[in-house]
C-alpha cells in the first residue's frame, strides 16, 4: 500500500483490491448476430472473443484485505464506471507479454444488492495461451477477478491520530466501525483474473439477490440460504472460538460475549506493549551504567598496569553484568589507592579519609573568622 499525503487529513491510496466476480447472467441482445452462446455457460463467442460479464466491485464494504474499505459513498461507482474498461491481466502480473483482453461495456448496476460496477471481460480467443483460461471461466473454474484502483480517502474516525486508527481498523469504537471510506475513484488501471478476490458479494449473477419494491431482497432459496449461513457460523465459532451453540437464537449472545473477550484481549495487548516499551526504556538505562563501569575500568587498569588491558580480559568483561562490573571496578580501586595513598598536602600524612560530608561556612562566620585572623595580625605587630 502506498500513501501520499495530500495535507489536511487527505491522502492517496494506491493499492491492487481483489474483488471476486463472475457475473453470468444473460447477455444484451444488442451483441452482434455472429456471437454464438455456448451451451452449459451464459458467455458469448465471436470468432476472436470470448465475452462473459462479471461483477468488478460493488456498493459495499470489502474486507477480504484484512481491514474495511467502504465503497459505500452515494455515486462513489456510478461516477466512475467509464475508468473500468481496461486491459486484463492475469494475476496482476502487469506486463506486455501478460495481456488477455479487455473490459467492455462496464455499467452501473442498481438492481442487485449490493449495486455494483458490472462489465464485460472481451478474452482474446486468437492467443494460444487464452484457452485454457477460457475453458477455466466457462467450467467455473476460474469465475473470480480482481481491480487495481487509487482513491482518496477519509479516515471513519477523524479525530484518530493515524497510527491509533490503522491499529484499530475493523473494530467497534464510539459506536462504529474504524474504517477507511473511500471519498473518490481517481484512476482503474486494470482488472485481473485471479483464483479469489476480496469481495465476497460480488459474484455471479445467477442466484444474485435482487431488491423488491420494498428494498428487501427476494430470493426463491432464501430460507436455505439464511440456514445455511446460520449453520456456517455456529461452526465457525465452535471451531476458532471453542463456543458451542445449540440454537440460532443463542448466536447474537455468543457474539456479544466473543466481542467482549477480544475486547479483553486487546487491552492485555496493549498493556504488555506498555510493558514492552518499559523494558526497553530499562534496558537502555541498564547499558548506559554498563558502558560508563567498562570506561572507568578500561582507565583504572592503565593507571594500575601501565598498560592497556589484554583482550580476553576485554572479553570477559563485555559478558560482565552490572555486579560484576563494580567489584571488578573496586577491586582496581583499592590496588590504585596503595600505588598512589591519599597525603595530606599540609602535613604529608598518609593517615587520611575523604570527607563523607562538605562543612559549609556561612557569610557571617567567614567574616568573624577573617575579623579574628585580622586581630590576631595587630597583636603579633603590637607585640
Amino acid at each position: 500500500m502506498k500513501f501520499e499525503n495530500l495535507g489536511s487529513g487527505r491522502a492517496k491510496v494506491n493499492f491492487e483490491v481483489e474483488i471476486n466476480g463472475n457475473i453470468s447472467h444473460s447477455i444484451k441482445k444488442d451483441i452482434s448476430s455472429n456471437q454464438k452462446k455456448t451451451d452449459g455457460d451464459s458467455g458469448k463467442e465471436s470468432e476472436e472473443y470470448y465475452i462473459r460479464k462479471f461483477r468488478l466491485l460493488s456498493k459495499n464494504i470489502v474486507r477480504g484485505l484484512g481491514y474495511p474499505i467502504d465503497y459505500t459513498k452515494e455515486n462513489l461507482l456510478s461516477t466512475a464506471v467509464e475508468m473500468f474498461n481496461k486491459t486484463i491481466f492475469k494475476d496482476h502480473r502487469l506486463s506486455v507479454e501478460n495481456w488477455v483482453g479487455l473490459v467492455k461495456n462496464a455499467t452501473y448496476n442498481q438492481v442487485t444488492n449490493p449495486p455494483g460496477i458490472d462489465a464485460e471481460l472481451w478474452i482474446d480467443k486468437t492467443i494460444s495461451d487464452n484457452k485454457k483460461l477460457i475453458r477455466g471461466i466457462k467450467t467455473g473454474a476460474i469465475n473470480r477477478c480482481s481491480v487495481t484502483i487509487s482513491f482518496l480517502w477519509n479516515k471513519s474516525h477523524p479525530k484518530m491520530k493515524d497510527h491509533i486508527f490503522f491499529e484499530s481498523l475493523g473494530q467497534i469504537i464510539d459506536g462504529s466501525e474504524v474504517r477507511i471510506i473511500v471519498k473518490k475513484i481517481e484512476e482503474v488501471y486494470e482488472t485481473s483474473l485471479v483464483w479469489w478476490g476480496a469481495d465476497d458479494t460480488a459474484k455471479t449473477t445467477e442466484g444474485q439477490q435482487k431488491k423488491n419494491s420494498n428494498n428487501k431482497f427476494s430470493h426463491e432459496h432464501g430460507k436455505e440460504v439464511t440456514l445455511e449461513i446460520l449453520e456456517n457460523v455456529k461452526q465457525k465459532l465452535t471451531s476458532l472460538f471453542g463456543i458451542e451453540i445449540s440454537a440460532e437464537s443463542e448466536i447474537g449472545e455468543a457474539l456479544e460475549t466473543l466481542s467482549a473477550n477480544l475486547q479483553k484481549k486487546k487491552e492485555e495487548v496493549q498493556r504488555l506493549n506498555r510493558r514492552v516499551t518499559e523494558l526497553k526504556m530499562h534496558e537502555s538505562t541498564v547499558q548506559s551504567i554498563r558502558e560508563k563501569l567498562k570506561e572507568r575500568i578500561l582507565r583504572l587498569h592503565k593507571i594500575v598496569e601501565g598498560e592497556d588491558i589484554s583482550e580476553l580480559t576485554k572479553q570477559v568483561i563485555d559478558k560482565s553484568d552490572i555486579p560484576q562490573l563494580e567489584t571488578f571496578e573496586k577491586d582496581l580501586a583499592k590496588k590504585q589507592n596503595k600505588l598512589f595513598p591519599y597525603v595530606c598536602q599540609e602535613c604529608k600524612s598518609q593517615n587520611v579519609e575523604r570527607r563523607s560530608s562538605k562543612e559549609v561556612i556561612h557569610q557571617s562566620q567567614k567574616k568573624s573568622n577573617e575579623n579574628e585572623s585580622k586581630s590576631n595580625e595587630e597583636m603579633k605587630t603590637i607585640h
